[in-house]
């Protein structure tokens, strides 16, 4: 009976709304993927689109449970769970639900069995251990290899070719950023490499030690550092109420968000960045839904933040932080133009039509604030629509930056986070 509720809430993902595109399957055929020299592979609107419009929805290719998470978390979806069910032969990882169990088994903790406390206490970082997971899901070192030698162009061709985030090559090609890192960097990265080779030769025990699988972990020891992303989940703290529903008694305003895992999506890793972004990731368990935030005009960029956004860190810091981690300068308006700290916005304006609607928002915005976390999903999706309305009004009349502006965003984003959040867990 429970294992039936969890697998009803998985159900409860959101579907995209317009038809599918052809070459970019978790995707609505309202995007597509572009080039140009100077960003590679992008994402651009075919259409306009308007905010709390669902773009994506794409499962992880791969991904990994971050160890403080062991006991409360799906080793294989990342649900969270109060009575995980373990696994048959160790006892190191737990499921949500038997079908996790199996599901899990069959694709790769079969070869990972008994070693999961091993591989968390070889101090290789998280995307260490994604990069383990990615290439253990593949399972032996001819179907690797083979892989690794599909063709797949990154150049202006990509925009007539298949791009499937089932695809291990749209892992594998992801960029590295190699010729920008330093010796030290490239050195430390090897002996890791080599180090993970010896791992995965051990417990696959294949007869096969070959160095181009240390080749294959170098690979991915520099590209998932720019490209995995963090699954981050609504953290609701406990209510000083007793009781099983006590974590649903908490305010929305204190839920916060915490990562806990890290995983390989694909698709969302040609979303360039903007310290002004027009979309937002969610995520289900293991799959991330991006919806838009802002209006976007037809051809225009698809962009997403990298965690430093122009409202909370200023320019200095978010150029420092940008080149030190992704290797690039951001040329984004709000860095160009120096807009300033959330702070510092101007909250003016003479729009009647503005005014109007920013009673009506406030109103909203003061209900929403004061839900507990057991409101209903219903009413948070009617929430969302209305914070989307005044945004659609904000982008027509309103000169950015604008604090009323900025309001509406988060308050978007957090209706967004926490529908995600009953759909998957009350509590972590």
């Amino acid at each position: 009976m429970i294992e039936e509720e969890i697998e009803k809430t998985k159900k409860g993902v959101p579907k995209l709304g317009t038809e599918i595109n052809p070459l970019l399957p978790c995707a609505s055929s309202s995007i597509r993927i572009a080039y140009s020299e100077g960003k590679g592979r992008h994402l651009i609107a075919t259409d306009d689109l308007q905010p709390g419009t669902t773009i994506i929805v794409e499962k992880a290719f791969s991904s990994v449970l971050l160890g403080e998470f062991k006991g409360s978390h799906c080793h294989h979806c990342l649900h969270w769970t109060i009575a995980p069910i373990p696994c048959q032969d160790c006892s190191q990882v737990g499921f949500c639900s038997a079908t996790c169990r199996d599901e899990a088994w069959k694709g790769y903790h079969s070869r990972e069995c008994g070693f999961t406390d091993f591989l968390n206490d070889c101090n290789v970082g998280k995307h260490g251990l994604l990069a383990f997971r990615t290439l253990t899901k593949l399972g032996c070192v001819r179907k690797l290899l083979s892989m690794v030698d599909e063709p797949m162009d990154v150049g202006p061709n990509c925009v007539e070719t298949l791009y499937d985030s089932d695809n291990y090559s749209t892992v594998y090609h992801l960029i590295t950023n190699g010729g920008q890192r330093s010796v030290a960097d490239l050195f430390r990265r090897t002996i890791m490499a080599v180090y993970l080779a010896s791992v995965w030769h051990c417990l696959l025990d294949d007869g096969i030690m070959n160095e181009s699988v240390a080749a294959v972990f170098l690979q991915h020891l520099q590209n998932l550092p720019c490209n995995a992303h963090g699954i981050s989940q609504l953290c609701l703290p406990i209510a000083s109420a007793p009781g099983p529903d006590a974590a649903r008694l908490v305010p929305v305003s204190q839920a916060h968000l915490n990562d806990v895992a890290a995983a390989a999506f694909p698709c969302l890793s040609l979303i360039n960045h903007s310290c002004d972004p027009n979309v937002v990731r969610n995520c289900y368990g293991d799959v991330a839904v991006v919806t838009v935030i802002r209006t976007i005009g037809r051809q225009e960029e698809i962009l997403d933040n990298y965690g430093y956004h122009y409202a909370t860190h200023s320019v200095q810091q978010r150029s420092s932080q940008l080149r030190k981690q992704y290797y690039f300068q951001c040329g984004c308006v709000p860095c160009l133009d120096q807009w300033p700290l959330y702070d510092h916005i101007e909250t003016g304006t003479d729009s009647a039509e503005v005014l109007a609607s920013s009673r009506i928002f406030q109103r909203h915005l003061e209900r929403f604030m004061s839900f507990s976390c057991s409101v209903d999903v219903d009413a948070l999706e009617e929430m969302s629509r209305h914070f989307s309305r005044h945004i659609t009004l904000l982008d027509r009349h309103a000169v950015k930056p604008f604090k009323e502006y900025n309001d509406a965003q988060e308050a978007l984003k957090q209706c967004l986070a926490l529908v995600a959040t009953i759909y998957y867990q009350w509590n972590c």
